[in-house]
Parts: structure tokens; C-alpha cells; sequence
């Protein structure tokens, strides 16, 4: 009788865990969100356009893995101009104004950038433990890839290539 109720106990956490949205955040699907622009809009992931390939990039302007990648992935940037990308931080939007200047990503139609704060909805989503952070999707909205930490610049150009 003991050991039913532990394997019961263990079953419905393993069923509950498994139904976790954090688990399921390996996901399939764009999460919904809402991000504040440097112009004070808030631009939700409704906004994206549904026939291009989706990159999302979780950073923060004080991290210098961040900044590395950054750099890296605008050495290659005509490799996204066929991409929305959105770009999204958990510090103040101030705190990234430097890093939107030094990058001159007003330039780029196809990037957004804003930060989620305190609702930290993409972060809990995807369970974001290192940053930076990509999750790259098709046109239809699939995932293809998740990266955390590392982001692989070549691999991440091979897979939205093959994804087009």
C-alpha cells in the first residue's frame, strides 16, 4: 500500500510537471507577449509578421557575452534582413538606449527592440537560466532552435537558410 501511494505521489508530479508551461516553453509556438519600445509604444507579439522567419533575442546591455554576441551577429546582419526580429531585455529601456545608439538599430526596419521589466513573460517562458538567449522560428511560426548562453552565429544562418 506504501509503495502505490508513493508511485501515485510521483505520477501526478510527473504529470503536473510535464504540463508545466515552463516544460512545454521547448515549444512550438511564439509566446505571447508584450514589450515597452524606447518611444514609450508597446509593441505586442501579435505585431510580428506572419510570413517572415521570427528571431527572438533575449539580452541585456550589461552582459558581455551579450555584447559579444551582438557583435558577432551584426558583423552578419544582411543574413536577417529577410527576418523580424525582436529584441528584448528585462532592464529599463534607458538602460539599453546606449546599446540602440552604438548599434544604430533605428536603422533596421525589421528589429524591434524593448524590454518586458517586471512581467518577465518571455524570461518564465522559455525558463531563460543564461543569457543571451535566441529562439529562432519559421515563417509558420514553428520553432527550429532554442540557444542559451551560446549562440552559435553560423549555425543559426544555416538553419533560417534551410528553414527559407
Amino acid at each position: 500500500m506504501k509503495y502505490k501511494f508513493h508511485f501515485i505521489v510521483l505520477l501526478t508530479f510527473g504529470l503536473l510537471w510535464l504540463s508545466h508551461p515552463g516544460v512545454n516553453a521547448q515549444m512550438t509556438k511564439i509566446p505571447s507577449f508584450r514589450i515597452v519600445e524606447p518611444n514609450g509604444e508597446t509593441f505586442q507579439s501579435e505585431s510580428l509578421a506572419k510570413d517572415k522567419p521570427i528571431l527572438i533575442l533575449y539580452f541585456s546591455p550589461e552582459c558581455d557575452d551579450c555584447l559579444a554576441f551582438m557583435h558577432l551577429f551584426f558583423n552578419h546582419i544582411t543574413d536577417f534582413n529577410d527576418v523580424s526580429i525582436v529584441m528584448i531585455t528585462y532592464l529599463p529601456i534607458k538602460e539599453a538606449a546606449g546599446f540602440i545608439q552604438k548599434y544604430h538599430i533605428d536603422n533596421y526596419k525589421n528589429i524591434v527592440v524593448g524590454t518586458e521589466e517586471h512581467s518577465l513573460s518571455v524570461m518564465k517562458y522559455y525558463r531563460i537560466e543564461h543569457i543571451p538567449f535566441a529562439a529562432l522560428y519559421d515563417k509558420n511560426g514553428n520553432l527550429l532552435s532554442l540557444y542559451q548562453q551560446e549562440i552559435p552565429i553560423r549555425e543559426l544562418i544555416s538553419k533560417l537558410r534551410q528553414s527559407q
